[in-house]
């Protein structure tokens, strides 16, 4: 969870970043690249053969140190565990490496989460014929398919709309149950989107106790017809906190939801009884969430991307906007094109990242050359 009270934080960006806490690095000038990871401070592993695609989605750092990396390679699911050095983790996988298949599928990954026994949730979208679904599965400590989760052989496809949908981000309570947020999208009405949750007991079937089905939509309405989740997390006493986006007319909005831990409604102690909240941090271009975190006070820290920067909004615990920060501050297109590592406040919750308070950090990268985009892994010394 992130603090308030974090004063230094480093981030390294060029397209997307993760960041998570490393053990002490070496002592170099702090803010450089740690060269004892991987010998340059950074490295690139390709997972798919040939000439497909490996898109790093996030990161999970585990208690002993070592790294995954879970992404989506040439329509698979693949996940990457190094030692805290950089190099692969040959006890993972075969050669550190997991590139999972499913029959007659195409797979992309979006987000994973790691169980407190070192199983690694993965979820994503998952596309069987003309039919889009959510989808999750599950891996064993050492890589291989937990194939006791789920309702499918390791896999779970809830079918929220039947129609188009996608899992974009998942959370774990603190009961085991596995929560999954993202955007659905009905055939019935192509272009409207909606939030959406689904939550799993811990073996992967749904779990009926929550809004008798498993799973809960939820729009903005407004006339607002594209939305959806991009992150989601628990909060202590079970209520569920969805951040993404949604329309209002020319541009988007970063939107943000509470539902009750029993998912049958909207919580309508938050944004003003609706439940929901739209901000607008910059006028006149696309705001989109896609990060959030909970601070220890109740407030809620929400990273997102306005037009080609990065900004951020922080709400207290009852969705009214935190006058004490500044919402509508957004780092400028060029700092935010840097590949150099530099400061900022540790008052954001920048785009697609989480931060932790102290230490070194960790920044997962995706370097893009032509059609193949390799996963690259960088570890900054702190401030």
């Amino acid at each position: 969870m992130l603090s308030s009270s974090s004063r230094s934080f480093w981030r390294f960006v060029v397209a997307v970043l993760v960041v998570g806490p490393l053990p002490a690095a070496l002592a170099q000038t702090p803010g450089s690249l740690d060269t004892s990871f991987g010998g340059v401070g950074f490295v690139s592993t390709a997972v798919s053969t040939g000439a497909g695609d490996d898109r790093a989605r996030a990161m999970m750092l585990q208690p002993d140190g070592k790294i995954v990396v879970v992404g989506a390679c040439d329509n698979n699911f693949c996940l990457v565990r190094y030692h805290t050095d950089g190099t692969l983790d040959s006890s993972f996988g075969i050669g550190g490496r997991v590139n999972e298949t499913r029959a007659s599928t195409t797979l992309t990954a979006y987000s994973a989460a790691l169980q407190p026994d070192g199983k690694i949730v993965v979820v994503g979208n998952c596309i069987v014929g003309l039919t889009a679904t959510m989808c999750a599965t599950r891996f064993m400590a050492d890589g291989s398919l937990d194939s006791a989760f789920g309702t499918s052989a390791g896999w779970t496809l809830p079918n929220v709309t039947s129609g188009g949908d996608v899992a974009k981000a998942v959370a774990l309570q603190t009961d085991g149950k596995i929560v999954l947020a993202g955007v659905c999208t009905g055939f019935a009405s192509p272009t409207a989107a909606d939030f959406c949750l689904v939550r799993l007991n811990n073996n992967g079937t749904l779990d009926t106790t929550f809004n008798t089905t498993g799973m809960v939509t939820a729009s903005f309405g407004g006339g607002a017809v594209n939305q959806g989740a991009n992150a989601v997390a628990i909060q202590t006493d079970g209520k569920i906190v969805a951040a993404g986006y949604c329309d209002a007319g020319t541009y988007d909005n970063i939107c943000v939801a509470r539902f009750l831990a029993n998912g049958t409604a909207l919580d309508g102690t938050f944004g003003g009884g609706s439940g929901r909240v739209v901000t607008q941090a910059v006028a006149s271009m696309h705001n989109r969430a896609y990060s959030l975190a909970l601070l220890h006070n109740g407030k809620i820290l929400v990273g997102a991307e306005c037009g080609s920067a990065t900004c951020g909004a922080r709400y207290n615990p009852d969705g009214t906007l935190d006058a004490s920060f500044a919402t509508g501050a957004s780092l400028a297109p060029a700092e935010r094109r840097r590949t150099r590592p530099f400061p900022v406040d540790s008052r954001w919750l920048l785009t697609a990242a989480l931060f932790w308070p102290g230490g070194p950090i960790q920044a997962l990268v995706l370097m893009a050359a032509g059609r193949s985009t390799t996963p690259l892994l960088a570890h900054l010394l702190p401030l």
